[in-house]
């Protein structure tokens, strides 16, 4: 029985490693249930409440846990959490204040997914991850295909019968009362179609959203489609089906970023020689722009454009921001104001951005753009399509702060800061390259090695040294096995008989591997004890059929020969000396 995990109990103890078991065996459903479930949440009224709600289930699962590590950078968006706080001193009003305080908890929550995420490395593997993003691309097009057949679907939600009637008639809980499935004011000056937003509560939310799920979302569906798997056509048919409702959003927004994804993707691949890839992307980006031409919904985009006048509004509305910012510089005003033209939305709406600077001030924003900026040198370094896509998404985040208000967007965009960094992490381990490369697949992080391969044995991995002995060393044997050379006969770990460091010494005993740890240190596979005196003079690996280990530590042996394998710098078969006359 497994002891018992959470607040009251204490964790068993943690493996040895750079990031230890009990960090890593965190449970993955408040990961994936919170994204996946999200039409589920808009139905019931609560929407992003979930979010602080599933942090909060996430804190009382890694309290207690050893190993709990924070992604590179932590600490700036805890300072900008700080800074938020302090900014708050700036509200005037208690309808502010509310208002202040939930947007404070939306940006508390990404935190803690983040950190969540970055150690859940078990639970959370990187198929899982891409899956949970398709999960809630899911939810977010059947929101889509739901508004589209009722535009004008207006009702009460479960949140109406639970909050106190007294508190309807507040714009902000009406938010959550009642649900709209699309943005569209039918006695507005400028005829236009609606925009569906169901599940969330405005179409620019759909196409901020939209665009840094989808990428992920067809990696999970070229998984899928790789390992044939029978829900393959299920998946690639909600990826193609869900471009309708968000081209019909009409989000000029949404194909800007998903241009910015798109562009890195090709440029990081085309970086490292990958050009049946970038061939693949520009091949698709032309079939789906000519379908997109051909369809009702480029017309209309085009219309709106040509019709709305929200591009000047937002200008003026930009300009009054920073204008009433030269007040409070440093503090901001801790919430958004309204505007003095009363056509105009509030001052410190109409994208991230603006919200930033004018609710906490200079202060705030520079220590939120850090956050992502410092990121630069990372996303540079992954090349693969997974990391590059982790890096598109943080890019198109910058591009999309100034027109789009991000509260939930940043449920993806800070997570993927995380999840880049732990990508890189994963990437230049050599002990997990090492047991991709003898597995002769991709590593884990990568695309290609999404599928999660059964776990390779490693030195020290073991409770008993026998148990040690017979994983690893059958392991290598039954390489050997297979090597293809001729006269020899099949080799056995045995787990029954263990040589003593006297017989090893002495030359005698059976097989037995050594694994070199650095230029001085040997690992033995059959004791798991290390021998830093046996591979100073082992140069190469060497595998024959008559092999011995000299008293200098030397190998030598009749017909030895150098033949290197994956992942281990030397690998010797030590045989009794006296059963070949030596």
């Amino acid at each position: 029985m497994s002891p018992r995990r959470g607040l009251w109990a204490k964790p068993a103890p943690a493996q040895i490693g750079p990031l230890r078991e009990d960090a890593q065996d965190l449970p993955a459903w408040p990961f994936v249930v919170a994204y996946s479930a999200y039409f589920l949440w808009w139905v019931l009224g609560s929407g992003d409440l979930m979010w602080p709600l599933f942090a909060s289930i996430m804190l009382v699962f890694m309290i207690g846990r050893h190993g709990l590590r924070f992604p590179p950078g932590s600490i700036l968006w805890v300072f900008f959490l700080a800074w938020v706080l302090a900014s708050m001193t700036m509200l005037d009003t208690g309808g502010r204040v509310i208002g202040a305080f939930y947007r404070f908890l939306l940006e508390l929550s990404p935190g803690i997914f983040a950190v969540y995420a970055f150690n859940a490395r078990k639970s959370l593997s990187v198929r899982t991850i891409v899956g949970t993003m398709w999960g809630f691309l899911a939810s977010t097009t059947i929101g889509g295909f739901v508004a589209m057949a009722a535009p004008t679907l207006r009702f009460k939600t479960l949140m109406y019968y639970l909050v106190p009637r007294a508190l309807h008639s507040n714009d902000f809980v009406k938010e959550f009362t009642k649900r709209a499935t699309t943005q569209w004011n039918p006695s507005s000056w400028i005829l236009s179609d609606p925009r569906p937003s169901a599940p969330f509560i405005y179409s620019n939310t759909y196409g901020n959203v939209y665009s840094l799920i989808f990428p992920l979302a067809l990696v999970f569906a070229y998984v899928l489609w790789r390992e044939r798997s029978k829900w393959r056509f299920l998946v690639a048919a909600v990826c193609a089906l869900s471009v309708i409702p968000a081209a019909a959003t009409l989000n000029r927004g949404m194909y800007i970023g998903l241009l910015v994804i798109v562009v890195w993707v090709g440029f990081q691949r085309l970086r490292a020689g990958a050009w049946r890839t970038v061939l693949g992307i520009v091949a698709a980006v032309i079939v789906g722009v000519g379908a997109w031409l051909a369809t009702p919904a480029s017309q209309s985009l085009l219309e709106r454009v040509a019709a709305s006048s929200s591009t000047e509004d937002r200008a003026s509305n930009y300009l009054e921001t920073l204008y009433e910012l030269q007040q409070s510089p440093l503090l901001g005003f801790g919430a958004p104001r309204p505007s003095s033209s009363p056509w105009l939305p509030s001052l410190g709406t109409q994208g991230q951005f603006w919200t930033v600077i004018f609710s906490y001030g200079l202060v705030g924003l520079a220590l939120f753009l850090a956050f992502f900026l410092r990121m630069f040198p990372r996303i540079w370094r992954a090349t693969d399509v997974y990391g590059s896509i982790l890096g598109g998404i943080i890019l198109a985040t910058l591009v999309e702060q100034f027109y789009y208000g991000m509260n939930t967007g940043l449920m993806i965009s800070v997570v993927a800061v995380a999840l880049l960094s732990r990508h890189l992490e994963e990437e230049s381990d050599p002990i997990k390259r090492a047991e991709a490369e003898r597995a002769d697949a991709a590593s884990a992080g990568s695309v290609a090695g999404t599928v999660r391969a059964e776990r390779a044995v490693r030195m020290g991995q073991w409770t008993s040294p026998a148990a040690n002995d017979g994983a690893f060393a059958t392991h290598m044997l039954a390489r050997l096995n297979k090597s293809g050379r001729r006269g020899t006969r099949s080799r056995t770990a045995s787990t029954s008989h263990r040589p003593s460091q006297t017989e090893i010494g002495e030359g005698a005993g059976h097989g037995r591997v050594v694994r070199q740890r650095s230029s001085r240190v040997v690992e033995d596979a059959n004791t798991g004890r290390v021998d830093a005196r046996r591979d100073r003079d082992v140069s190469s690996p060497v595998v024959a059929d008559d092999v011995y280990v000299l008293e200098g530590g030397g190998a030598g042996g009749m017909g030895a020969v150098a033949r290197p394998l994956e992942g281990l710098r030397v690998e010797l078969l030590q045989r009794r000396a006296g059963e070949h006359g030596g």
